[in-house]
């Protein structure tokens, strides 16, 4: 399988070992794109475990957490990422621009996609967290054709 996260490559080469052990991210370009896959299959405890306490949404009860974000997800397909800047802001905190396109599993008459734009804002602790979002935009757009199109993501390599 092919990684959700648009890198090119395989999953097992790609975000899987950041899935299997959030501690071996070594940037945060590259938890930016094992969340987004993590996102796209489901992979809930990850999300958790990479999101740092300061966070807005960040819970303390995990099962808690863990169905918001199933209930958040349900009927969500993840279709593209682009990281579009990164940038060191301070000692252990980084921001890292993305652009990622979702849209409804089953799709009507007229497509509708989810544009989100946004600079996650990361910070080192012993591991790179999610810390928040800032600059966000959402923008449905309807009647749209291809979302990798519409998005422009690019497979770039990291």
């Amino acid at each position: 399988m092919m990684c959700p996260c648009l890198s090119g490559k395989l999953y097992k080469l790609c975000c899987r070992g950041s899935h299997k052990d959030p501690s071996s991210v070594a940037s945060p370009e590259q938890l930016a794109r094992a969340r987004y896959s993590a996102l796209a299959l489901k992979k809930y405890d990850f999300l958790i475990d990479t999101t740092h306490h300061s966070h807005p949404e960040y819970q303390e009860d995990r099962e808690s957490w863990k169905k918001t974000m199933a209930r958040n997800n349900r009927g969500v397909r993840y279709v593209g990422l682009n990281i579009t800047g990164s940038e060191s802001r301070a000692e252990g905190t980084h921001a890292v621009t993305i652009e990622a396109a979702s849209e409804p599993e089953k799709m009507d008459d007229l497509p509708k996609v989810l544009l989100v734009r946004e600079c996650s804002i990361y910070r080192y602790e012993g591991t790179w967290q999610y810390a928040k979002a800032e600059e966000l935009k959402r923008e449905v757009v309807q009647g749209a054709g291809s979302a990798r199109q519409l998005s422009g993501a690019k497979v770039d390599g990291h």
